[in-house]
């Protein structure tokens, strides 16, 4: 919703009007929306993909595509998104730096190529770190679950694993992450350390603050207009590109140092 107001704020200041098309994170409805848009003869689309190929669908070529934060197999689009696999790695070695040796990564799916890419980041990390394997557990949860869901879920695993540090790879889990540990009687900092991506706290209100990458949503929505403007004034019709937007990681207070 960040992005998208993000987008509607600069289309309105170049005097464009914006359709809106939300999918409810169902792939079988993206190629129908598609069509239409594409009957509707609009100028430009900008896409935050949920399934992995357009195969039931073209789209002319005078039409220009812009994709945001997930890729999609074999589209010859132009793609602005966050960089997620390096992220991953800095932020495991954020908690191996603390001490921690025992850690706990809640994932989502490899088949969105934003969860791919930080579960990749991770896998990277554990191995270049010599982490032993054995002690590491990575749990796949589904992100369309509510997050009563995704908190039990997370609860479970922690009575039996009991980690020394949890990473969590969007906000849903990493709020879920929270929750689990609030239920669980477990201190924050003291008894667990917690990190991950996204933003859960907007009005810093939690404390001890938890350690997060924060995502630009604003910043992705402003060039993904300004490419997409770009491409429909014909500016330049090159190679489709990457844009990379670089994610922040701001130190909070929950993830102290272990003492070994």
């Amino acid at each position: 919703m960040k992005i998208m107001k993000s987008i509607e704020r600069v289309t309105s200041m170049m005097g464009y009007k914006i359709i809106f098309c939300f999918n409810h994170y169902d792939s079988k409805r993206e190629v129908p929306t598609l069509q239409w848009l594409i009957e509707k003869r609009v100028d430009g689309i900008i896409m935050y993909p949920t399934g992995n190929n357009l195969d039931d669908v073209e789209i002319p070529t005078s039409i220009p595509v812009v994709l945001i934060e997930r890729k999609i197999e074999g589209a010859n689009f132009d793609i602005v998104m966050h960089e997620n696999k390096d992220t991953a790695t800095q932020l495991v070695q954020h908690l191996y730096d603390k001490g921690h040796r025992k850690l706990f990564f809640i994932h989502g799916s490899s088949a969105n190529s934003i969860e791919e890419e930080r579960l990749n980041g991770i896998k990277l990390a554990i191995t270049s770190l010599g982490l032993d394997r054995s002690k590491q557990t990575l749990l796949e949860l589904n992100n369309r679950w509510d997050i009563n869901k995704i908190t039990e879920k997370i609860a479970g695993f922690l009575q039996v694993k009991k980690p020394e540090g949890i990473f969590a790879t969007n906000p849903n889990f990493l709020a879920g992450a929270v929750r689990a540990a609030w239920q669980l009687g477990l201190q924050i900092s003291e008894d667990i350390d917690i990190i991950g991506f996204g933003e859960v706290d907007p009005f810093d209100i939690f404390r001890p603050k938890v350690t997060i990458a924060k995502e630009n949503p604003d910043k992705i929505g402003q060039v993904a207009v300004d490419v997409l403007f770009s491409k429909i004034k014909k500016q330049f019709q090159n190679e489709p590109r990457k844009y990379i937007i670089q994610p922040e990681i701001i130190i909070g207070n929950s993830s102290n140092k272990l003492t070994i």
